[in-house]
């Protein structure tokens, strides 16, 4: 049977093409399609660029170089395209649980991003954002080995981001954002009934012999259950950050941190196919649940060069705090569920990024890009299903045509090389309640193509 893996679900709550599309970017969740020059450069200078209102999320100190009103639309297209191989799963008391172990995983996304600028007078400028810069999921099939670490999970930040940035003097501008996030998870699993009854057993909440008299015996199909959790929330974000012109106009420079964020996500737990026996302990009913969703804090400092009239030399180098994310915390409120723990082992993660420009002519520029992005993940054994990461390769290129002294068009494509995710979790269980071993890998790449119009009155 084959296992589809999901992720990027919606580039926002409003985009009508990805509905019901499925697709998997599976690197922590940041979400980079976010600007189709971006993507052509690999996201290198992103933080130093003041060329359209796109930089207004990406640096709110750059809005300060556009002077009028300016206005920036894009829409982004994936197909990504994955494998799992000799994925297996054991439990402690060295039970292998049934289940599909290779499967072919793929998918189409499409979604949009918009961004405005404008000048309030000659020092103060104003810029807002509308994206989502965070977003994932995975979708397996209901049969897959692994069922019991989850089969399905999503999470999608929609941000809206007013801006503001004051200019120092020509040169030198500071910026400040606060983003409105808006988060939206969902976890679903199935539930191995026989284990929790053992440990019902075990415990003595249940006479010895229950579980075998009432079936309820690893790989029966009277054993499994299911569970559904979705929980939602918002925050208030900020973004600090400064930028730099040379009085020649020949390179600039930036600078941009991101504050970490923790958000407060509140929801409810529901169930299928749970045994009486279970559910007369108090246990699988449904529930209110909370969850802390963990935006991490980045620092970002990139620049860019015009080395002559044709060519502009660009890079970024960013840090992710990524190592306060443990994984995903379930706390249920009204019920006797144990609390849950879908578990990572993240360090902190480095992405660096260089691009280039060419001007062919008046009108035509090309870009091309490389970045290399490490994952947080520290080894095999810290790895989650559901959150599957590696290192990362792109390889990006495009091109912009001015269609007009205050229009132009831009369009990119980029690879992206995931290395193999290998998972081997071993006796650091991924729920509180359970010792489950998986163990698989994971080989992903993407294809991600962009299309920007961007304005200036």
């Amino acid at each position: 049977m084959r296992n589809k893996i999901t992720g990027l679900k919606s580039l926002s709550f409003f985009c009508a093409l990805s509905c019901g599309t499925e697709i998997v970017f599976a690197h922590e969740y940041e979400a980079y399609a976010r600007t189709a020059i971006g993507t052509a450069r690999a996201y290198a200078g992103e933080s130093a660029r003041s060329d359209d209102a796109s930089v207004s999320y990406a640096n709110p100190a750059a809005i300060a170089k556009l002077k009028g009103v300016h206005w920036s639309g894009v829409f982004h297209v994936m197909t990504f395209n994955a494998d799992t191989e000799d994925v297996s799963a054991d439990y402690a008391n060295s039970s292998s649980v049934k289940g599909d172990s290779d499967s072919n995983l793929g998918g189409l996304f499409g979604g949009p991003s918009f961004y405005y600028v404008t000048d309030l007078d000659k020092d103060w400028h104003f810029g807002i954002s509308v994206l989502a810069p965070y977003a994932y999921g995975t979708d397996y099939d209901r049969e897959w080995g692994g069922r019991f670490s989850g089969t399905f999970s999503e999470l999608v930040v929609f941000a809206v981001t007013p801006s503001i940035a004051f200019s120092l003097n020509n040169e030198l501008s500071i910026g400040l954002s606060l983003p409105l996030n808006i988060a939206s998870v969902e976890f679903h699993r199935g539930l191995n009934q026989a284990g929790r009854c053992i440990g019902l057993e075990s415990d003595g909440s249940l006479p010895t012999g229950t579980c075998v008299t009432e079936g309820l015996v690893l790989n029966a199909d009277n054993s499994e259950g299911f569970e559904k959790v979705k929980a939602e929330g918002w925050g208030i974000g900020a973004t600090v950050a400064v930028h730099y012109t040379s009085i020649d106009d020949n390179w600039q420079f930036g600078i941009v941190y991101r504050f970490g964020e923790t958000i407060a996500l509140e929801g409810e737990s529901q169930y299928r196919g749970v045994n009486t026996v279970i559910s007369n302990q108090g246990q699988w009913l449904a529930s209110d649940v909370d969850i802390d969703l963990e935006l991490p804090a980045t620092f970002t400092v990139g620049g860019a060069w015009n080395l002559n009239n044709q060519v502009t030399l660009y890079s970024d180098i960013t840090w992710k705090h990524w190592s306060d994310f443990k994984g995903w915390a379930i706390e249920y409120e009204d019920s006797g569920n144990p609390d849950q723990r879908y578990s990572v082992d993240w360090g902190n993660g480095m992405r660096s990024a260089i691009g280039v420009d060419f001007r062919l002519n008046s009108q035509w520029i090309l870009h091309t890009g490389y970045a290399y992005d490490n994952s947080p993940v520290k080894n095999k054994h810290g790895q989650s299903p559901l959150v599957p990461a590696a290192d990362i390769e792109w390889y990006t290129f495009g091109a912009s045509y001015q269609l007009s002294p205050t229009q132009r068009l831009s369009f990119s494509y980029a690879f992206l090389d995931y290395k193999d995710a290998i998972i081997e979790q071993n006796s650091d269980a991924p729920y509180i309640d359970e010792e489950v071993f998986l163990s698989g890998e994971w080989s992903m790449s993407l294809h991600l193509l962009g299309v920007q119009y961007s304005a200036e009155f």
